[in-house]
């Protein structure tokens, strides 16, 4: 589903910072967004998965920092089993997302009048709801309070890049659902992302993303520029701290290699690369950073693109050079 779910490169907005791409694992972690009231809604109406994405004008704020005025947007998109289910769950959702509906002010999309927006005088947040097809797009605004009805017509051309997702996305019949697999071309049997002595627990992101998912996954300058796009990347992997890319042709993947070395060259220096792998870059962080290895090897093959970590520079080399065997091993 995450292919469903549009990326803010996708609409031409100012909200470059990623903050969150992930799969919902069930109605219960939807509680902090929808509350009882519209978990409710999800188990009466056969809720059935979701992915969620959001993005903002700055950063995420570090731990325990104090939160800055931003300007946010998240995207979930909820599936259900019909499309009957779904305008009815969307219909429920608009009411029961609002502690008190008659305080709200429900404002009609400049561009999609038929979709609806809610906000209450003196709050930060604008939400709709719309069905598409068997799906709910779940819509939501952060903003200060004081300009959240100049941000409702941000929503339109969401709306537009939803409706043209999920006109081409073919939904996995419900009975097939869980026999999906997990790794449909083979990408993450390729990847040398966990040491086998001490592995990684599997995470929630550890998939195989499309197109469309794949650009979840980019820095902000990326996105600004829609150098994926660009690049044509059509798969990512995900496993671990490591991703594998799979682009258009090798002088995308070498153009990757080179803006991701040029997007992180404030935060580590170059160390000598195993000299028989090729196309290889091997980088120390500045400073070790908190949820990575501090040591990464960049490598191209072919039309891939992959950057395994490790917490020495010998070990990081060795899963690079692993790393190019498999890939090569799967011409």
């Amino acid at each position: 589903m995450a292919d469903a779910v549009a990326d803010s490169s996708q609409f031409d907005s100012m909200l470059l910072y990623g903050w969150r791409a992930d799969p919902i694992p069930d109605a219960a972690s939807l509680l902090p967004l929808l509350g009882e009231a519209g978990k409710g809604v999800l188990d009466q109406h056969g809720w059935l998965a979701g992915y969620r994405a959001g993005f903002a004008d700055r950063p995420p704020p570090a731990d325990g920092a104090p939160p800055e005025t931003y300007i946010g947007l998240s995207i979930t998109l909820l599936r259900f089993p019909n499309d009957e289910a779904a305008r009815a769950a969307a219909a429920a959702l608009d009411i029961t997302n609002w502690k008190d509906l008659a305080k709200t002010i429900a404002v009609p999309l400049p561009k999609h009048p038929e979709v609806v927006a809610r906000y209450t005088p003196g709050n930060g947040a604008v939400l709709a709801d719309t069905a598409i097809g068997p799906f709910v797009v779940h819509l939501m605004i952060d903003a200060p309070p004081a300009e959240v009805e100049n941000h409702i017509g941000d929503l339109d051309p969401v709306v537009d890049a939803e409706r043209k997702l999920l006109q081409d996305f073919r939904p996995t019949p419900v009975e097939a659902i869980p026999t999906l697999p997990r790794d449909p071309d083979g990408l993450l049997s390729r990847m040398v992302s966990t040491d086998p002595a001490r592995p990684t627990p599997v995470s929630a992101k550890f998939a195989v993303y499309g197109p469309t998912g794949a650009l979840h996954f980019q820095p902000p300058t990326f996105r600004k520029d829609k150098l994926y796009d660009k690049w044509g990347v059509d798969r990512l992997a995900v496993s671990g701290t490591q991703n594998l890319y799979r682009l258009r042709d090798h002088k995308s993947a070498l153009e990757m290699l080179a803006e991701f070395t040029a997007e992180a060259s404030g935060r580590e220096h170059e160390i000598d690369a195993d000299p028989n792998v090729p196309n290889e870059r091997c980088f120390q962080a500045n400073n070790s950073p908190p949820n990575a290895p501090g040591f990464v090897c960049r490598i191209v093959f072919e039309n891939f693109y992959t950057s395994p970590r490790a917490d020495t520079a010998i070990s990081a080399k060795q899963k690079a050079a692993a790393q190019y065997a498999l890939l090569a091993a799967g011409k």
